[in-house]
């Protein structure tokens, strides 16, 4: 997805974030499409390339 969630690596070991990686499975592909970092305090995902996700239809 061209961006690195090692920057988020403390945040994990310290427990106050996870992330996590939401893909679709279609034709036998498999299509990433966001990833999510779950944080209490300031909870927020990047689609591809850090945009803005776009909707599912």
């Amino acid at each position: 997805m061209h961006h690195c969630v090692s920057t988020y690596a403390a945040k994990c070991i310290g427990d106050n974030a996870s992330i996590w990686v939401l893909r679709r499975t279609a034709l036998g592909k498999i299509e990433r499409l966001l990833t999510i970092e779950l944080d209490p305090q300031a909870p927020g995902g990047a689609g591809a390339r850090f945009r803005q996700p776009s909707p599912l239809v």
